[in-house]
């Protein structure tokens, strides 16, 4: 019997290590299974949140120092007071909005407030489809007033897609189909652009200007069916270079010759990589643009008094200068690579005036204050009429980033706003951001 057992005891030790290590694989193989399991569910919430990235609002500057305005309602809104909550639509007709003393007043035969500083007030829309006038022009979203005693700055606080409904518009042409992928780009371009101000904003109490020192904004007063499209259809699109929204420059027409900046644009074909040639299929893209070429005429008279606005001098000197008939002397000092003038000196009598950069169009703006198209042009005096001054140039605006009507000429050759984007970014990507 003992020599039976004795032979049995190792067969049944072996069995039972065969059982354990069955027993260990198991466990490996279901902790595996768990850690595949979490590691599944991570991968999916990760990809749930992104889906679910929120469109962001943006807060828009309509008017810096308050005057006197009229506010008007179309739909409902709630101004919420300490003393108690107001409701405001078309019944209680258009308001005088203005400041006092340090105070906003809004009143009219049904209203009177006078709101004291500092202090920040909102009228909320109490529906989507609710908007209040400013000036006759209507927006959607929320009005803030920030009362600080000195001023009163005025914003609109709406989402993003809402703003950009207000801004591509005028920006570039929403008419006409035949321009629809460079609607597109355009939409991408100026979403990244107010992206880009929420982290880096223009004011202390919002995020953008609502006029061309950001991007021109005009809240619900025009739309188009292509305009919808171009927002529904890039929505949460951005450019960018690591995931962040990137500043992305545009301009209405460069006249075939792009100022190279942040590493933005097509490698330059020349000037060593400060500008590039707005040229496809030999031809220059922003042919199409009322702006490609142009002739301007400035009299004397025009650039004195604008001199004197520029420089802030004595306005009697003007006036004495055009009572003797002085002469003026216009000298191009330096340009830059591209051919565009960054610097000129108007020389009258003893004096010497030296303009730089954006001053030099607003020098050589019209009797009626409308600015020099661009810096890229050259300058004749007329043969007959020394007071009479010829300016011949190409191209509107600073030329920096995509050209609109290169855009346009590129959508009218059948390039994609894929193919766009990519010729005027070359370094940035088209990103999903919400």
């Amino acid at each position: 019997m003992n020599d039976v057992f004795t032979k049995q005891k190792p067969h049944s030790s072996k069995r039972m290590n065969n059982v354990r290590v069955y027993w260990r694989l198991a466990v490996v193989i279901i902790f595996g299974m768990i850690l595949l399991s979490c590691t599944s569910q991570v991968q999916q919430q990760a990809k749930v949140s992104e889906d679910k990235a929120e469109e962001p609002y943006i807060r828009v500057c309509l008017v810096e120092n308050l005057q006197n305005s009229i506010l008007g309602f179309e739909g409902d809104y709630l101004l919420e007071l300490e003393e108690a909550r107001y409701l405001f639509n078309q019944e209680i007709g258009a308001l005088n909005v203005f400041y006092r003393d340090g105070d906003l007043i809004v009143k009219n035969d049904k209203r009177n407030y006078e709101l004291p500083s500092p202090q920040s007030i909102v009228f909320k829309p109490l529906s989507a489809s609710s908007r209040f006038t400013w000036n006759g022009i209507p927006y959607s979203g929320e009005l803030w007033f920030h009362i600080t005693g000195l001023n009163i700055t005025v914003v609109n606080k709406l989402p993003m897609e809402a703003y950009l409904m207000g801004v591509v518009p005028y920006e570039i042409p929403t008419t006409q189909d035949e321009y629809q992928e460079a609607v597109y780009a355009q939409t991408i371009a100026a979403r990244s652009y107010a992206l880009y101000r929420l982290d880096n904003p223009s004011g202390e109490a919002f995020d953008v200007w609502g006029d061309t020192r950001d991007q021109v904004y005009q809240g619900t007063l025009r739309t188009t069916p292509l305009l919808e499209k171009a927002i529904t259809n890039t929505r949460g699109i951005i450019l960018s270079n690591s995931n962040q929204a990137t500043i992305a420059y545009f301009h209405s027409t460069c006249g075939g010759v792009l100022e190279v900046v942040n590493d933005t644009l097509p490698a330059p074909t020349d000037g060593g990589g400060t500008f590039a040639y707005d040229l496809t299929d030999n031809e220059y893209n922003c042919k199409v643009s009322p702006y490609y070429r142009w002739v301007e005429v400035r009299s004397l008279e025009t650039i004195l008094w604008n001199l004197r606005k520029e420089f802030d001098f004595d306005s009697l000197a003007v006036m004495e200068w055009l009572a003797d008939g002085c002469r003026m002397d216009v000298e191009i000092t330096r340009r830059k690579p591209s051919g565009r003038i960054d610097e000129m000196n108007f020389k009258i009598e003893d004096k010497t005036f030296i303009a730089r950069g954006f001053a030099i169009r607003r020098i050589l703006a019209d009797q009626t204050g409308k600015l020099l198209p661009s810096n890229f042009f050259f300058t004749n005096e007329s043969p007959g009429n020394w007071e009479k001054f010829y300016i011949i140039g190409a191209g509107a605006g600073h030329g920096k980033g995509m050209c609109q009507w290169g855009a346009i000429g590129l959508a009218l050759k059948g390039y994609s706003h894929r193919n766009i984007l990519g010729f005027y970014y070359p370094n940035l990507k088209m990103v999903k951001f919400y």
